[in-house]
């Protein structure tokens, strides 16, 4: 899937959609980027913005161990290591990487091609 050609939304709505156990609502927050679903039986919406909020992504940076850097002046670089010893991940061998001009949003990206890579 071409992660890159989607909004902010469709790609916060993807990440929720693999990590909920409840339907995701389909329409963003009142026009921001935000995607919403119960997080329990019989709450209400709770909304996440994994592309723009630290908070909301930090979970899913920590869980899933992926990495980001800072690219030149305008580039983030998103990608988690397959490496499992010392020597593997020393060589720089990156399964899944991003860029993007958003940390957040290549993080999001590279998180998804990891769940899509899961499930091929």
């Amino acid at each position: 899937m071409n992660y890159s050609e989607m909004s902010d939304f469709e790609i916060n709505k993807a990440v929720l959609e693999v990590l909920s156990d409840f339907p995701v609502h389909p329409v963003p927050r009142n026009g921001s980027s935000a995607a919403g679903t119960q997080i329990a039986t019989h709450s209400v919406l709770h909304w996440f913005d994994y592309c723009n909020s630290w908070d909301d992504a930090g979970l899913i940076i920590e869980a899933y161990k992926i990495s980001i850097n800072a690219h030149g002046k305008h580039a983030w670089m998103a990608w988690r290591n397959t490496g499992n010893t010392l020597e593997e991940i020393s060589s720089n061998r990156h399964q899944f990487s991003v860029m993007n001009e958003k940390p957040l949003r290549a993080v999001m990206e590279c998180f998804l091609m990891m769940h899509e890579a899961v499930y091929a």
